[in-house]
């Protein structure tokens, strides 16, 4: 892709999405509107209470009857720097989405991918913060062992003895054969009542174990409630899902005729891509990612945006073999007209 192709490329997805981008900028960030950064020059003078009630997704809100914040909360930013890179984000990502799906139907994809972020029909949210809550549960367990440690040490304790079996403690044998005696009979006993120890201590650890993770569910169901989502990384993440798929299918049918530049295009945004949504994966399941992120919305609106592509290239597909049906039937073959 030329410097040309690209500017215009990208000027297009600046024009169909116009009405959003404007309105990005005249609702201002939350931190403008407390007065912790800078506020705009064409942002509306709107109090942060207004933000607050108006713009900002809440399960709360939408047991309310405030439905429209499923949607209006992609227009609100938490500061500049925010809404900058998911500016970014829809303008480098959304030539695809032009492409395969038209102007309405990129523009459907943003705000759908946006409002399953926001309901999370699969319950992704519930699971980031479920693995959030047990590997905290995890990290504190292991705090309280080695801060035990010194103490029981210091009884003539062994501090392993908190720790979880690594290993099946071996049998003792007696290699040398015939009657072992009671010197063997003594090492049976001991070996037998350290297997019992630790399966109690398995039997312990597992049921803290199903404990926590029991609590961690339920606390990531009441947070997950009372979560409070901003911005429009979801729709973003859904555009990029479908240059994601573009790349993907360009780079798997070498048959068509396409410049080296193009193949080294599509080879760039798929290896971008799949990065970022491999680590959102991660984050998502391990609980492991930032503080304040919902790594989950940005894979709902990943999955949306995968199945739109999936639908927009099925209808391209079928209004192309109409189109070529009537072109036969009118009689028109490779260009030409011939009598029918």
């Amino acid at each position: 892709m030329n410097g040309a192709g690209a500017f215009d490329k990208y000027a297009s997805v600046a024009s169909s999405f116009a009405p959003v981008i404007l309105a990005q900028f005249l609702v201002p960030t939350l931190d403008a509107s407390y007065g912790r950064e800078f506020r705009s020059v064409v942002s509306l003078p709107i109090r942060p209470s207004v933000l607050e009630r108006h713009f900002v997704f809440s399960r709360g809100a939408l047991e309310r009857g405030r439905w429209w914040t499923a949607a209006s909360y992609m227009l609100l930013h938490v500061d500049h720097a925010h809404a900058m890179a998911n500016l970014q984000g829809l303008v480098l990502s959304g030539p695809a989405a032009l492409d395969v799906l038209g102007g309405v139907g990129a523009m459907l994809v943003y705000v759908t991918a946006g409002v399953c972020a926001a309901l999370d029909p699969a319950k992704l949210t519930d699971l980031q913060l479920e693995r959030r809550l047990r590997a905290r549960w995890s990290s504190a367990t292991a705090a309280l062992s080695r801060r035990a440690a010194p103490l029981l040490d210091a009884l003539g304790l062994d501090p392993a003895f908190l720790e979880p079996p690594k290993a099946r403690i071996p049998r003792p044998r007696d290699d040398r054969g015939g009657f072992g005696g009671v010197g063997d009979a003594l090492g049976d006993a001991l070996a037998s009542a350290a297997e019992t120890a630790r399966r109690t201590l398995d039997l312990g650890s597992s049921a803290l174990d199903d404990t926590a993770s029991t609590i961690a569910r339920n606390v990531a169901k009441t947070r997950a409630r009372q979560r409070r989502l901003v911005g429009a990384s979801a729709g973003v993440a859904a555009l990029l899902a479908v240059d994601l798929c573009a790349s993907l299918e360009r780079l798997a049918a070498p048959r068509r005729p396409a410049s080296d530049d193009a193949v080294l295009h599509a080879l760039l945004h798929a290896v971008g891509a799949l990065r970022y949504f491999a680590g959102e994966v991660n984050r998502a399941w391990t609980g492991n990612g930032l503080e304040g992120v919902d790594h989950a919305a940005h894979l709902n609106g990943a999955l949306v945006g995968v199945a739109f592509y999936v639908v927009g290239r099925a209808l391209r597909r079928r209004r192309a073999r109409a189109d070529r049906g009537r072109r036969l039937g009118r009689g028109y073959v490779g260009g030409e007209s011939r009598d029918v």
